[in-house]
C-alpha cells in the first residue's frame, strides 16, 4: 500500500470495506479503524469472513 494514500482514514476504512481489497492488506488496516468502524464490519455481509473475524478479534483486545 502506498503510504500518501493510506494516510487517510476514509481510504483506509474504504479499503477494509471493500471485498475484492487483499485479505492481507484489509486485515493490517483493521488496526487503525475506529470502534464504531469495527463493529460495522464485523457485522457487515459485504467484507469477506477472515476481514469479519480479523475486526472481531480486534475489538475483543481493544475492550481488554
Amino acid at each position: 500500500s502506498t503510504p500518501e494514500f493510506t494516510q487517510s482514514y476514509v481510504v483506509k476504512k474504504s479499503l477494509a470495506e471493500n471485498p475484492k481489497c487483499p485479505i492481507a492488506i484489509a486485515t493490517k488496516l483493521i488496526i487503525h479503524l475506529r470502534e464504531s468502524d469495527l463493529r460495522a464490519i464485523s457485522r457487515s455481509k459485504n467484507v469477506t469472513g477472515p476481514v469479519q473475524q480479523a475486526a472481531r478479534q480486534h475489538l475483543e483486545r481493544r475492550k481488554r
